[in-house]
């Protein structure tokens, strides 16, 4: 419901908004919702720009259809952009403004309506689909009619690939990499969707250049969780030996010690009842909680 209302207000202030500002809702996340980061890099000829590209539109869109991935965001390398370079010298020299330069490579990359098509059984809508391809399709687009000889995009301006100024990079192992943060959506599995995501990109990487690896190793919350969930049995392995040589070893009294390991386990069940009548999730500090609590169990029985 709250979503819904803060997306009917951007509605309403879009348009006091400056044109080339466009406000967009974040996917719903979780607040632990960074559950992985992802490396991708080169140790061949595959450039920045094209590990960037593959991030972008193949890992990234194939991690994205995964359930329980919320949202993938890519970071490092560089971005892949058409730029259109000019001089006023060139400019001048053919009579051409940089309005008309820039208002020609816009229309260059369109796709609009034409209107519709009516028969007799059947209205058909006409799409015109003005795209640019390659770089030439820019370079052939028609600033101004000349007569006898158009001037295209070519005469005035360089058009080139290259990548925006960097304000800042990644790297993963001590070399420049790609990172993508994937965030799980509310109430999703840690566990499970960390395992489906390294399927998928072990999947993924059988697809990718020789020369593109992906590194899954940079973080994962799921090793928090395994190590929690290691730190809880370290603690009633550790809490059981110690009361069965405290108690039984040294007062020789099988009755105390049967006790005291019994309420080892029962506080637990008593624990995950409470937590399932709660509505309490098990994470990393409900489990880092609960072997602390088994240590001062063991240290009061002792």
């Amino acid at each position: 419901m709250d979503r819904q209302i803060v997306a009917e207000k951007l509605q309403l202030v879009r348009e006091r908004l400056p044109e080339e500002a466009h406000p967009v809702m974040a996917p719903i996340t979780s607040i632990m919702g960074e559950i992985m980061l992802v490396g991708l890099y080169s140790t061949g000829d595959t450039s920045p720009m094209d590990v960037r590209t593959i991030a972008d539109w193949d890992v990234r869109q194939r991690l994205l259809a995964v359930t329980g991935v919320s949202q993938v965001t890519v970071m490092g390398g560089e971005m892949k952009q058409y730029q259109v370079l000019t001089s006023p010298e060139r400019l001048s020299r053919h009579d051409v403004t940089l309005d008309e330069l820039t208002r020609a490579v816009e229309k260059s990359n369109v796709v609009t309506g034409g209107g519709f098509l009516l028969s007799k059984n059947v209205e058909a809508l006409i799409r015109i689909v003005g795209r640019a391809n390659t770089l030439n399709d820019i370079r052939d687009t028609v600033v101004r009619p000349g007569d006898p000889v158009p001037i295209t995009v070519r005469e005035v301006a360089e058009v080139r690939y290259a990548g925006p100024v960097r304000r800042g990079d990644a790297s993963t192992g001590n070399r420049p990499a790609v990172m993508l943060s994937i965030q799980k959506q509310p109430g999703a599995d840690t566990l499970a969707l960390t395992s489906d995501i390294l399927a998928e990109l072990e999947d993924l990487q059988t697809r990718l250049p020789d020369d593109v690896q992906i590194d899954t190793n940079s973080f994962k919350q799921a090793d928090f969780i395994d190590a929690a969930i290691d730190n809880v049995r370290e603690a009633i392995r550790d809490g059981v030996v110690w009361v069965i040589v405290v108690l039984f070893v040294f007062l020789w009294n099988f009755r105390t010690s049967l006790i005291t390991l019994t309420a080892i386990p029962l506080s637990i069940i008593f624990t995950a009842l409470t937590f399932s009548y709660f509505g309490i999730s098990i994470n990393t500090m409900t489990l880092g909680g609960l072997a602390v609590a088994i240590g001062e169990l063991v240290d009061d029985s002792i």
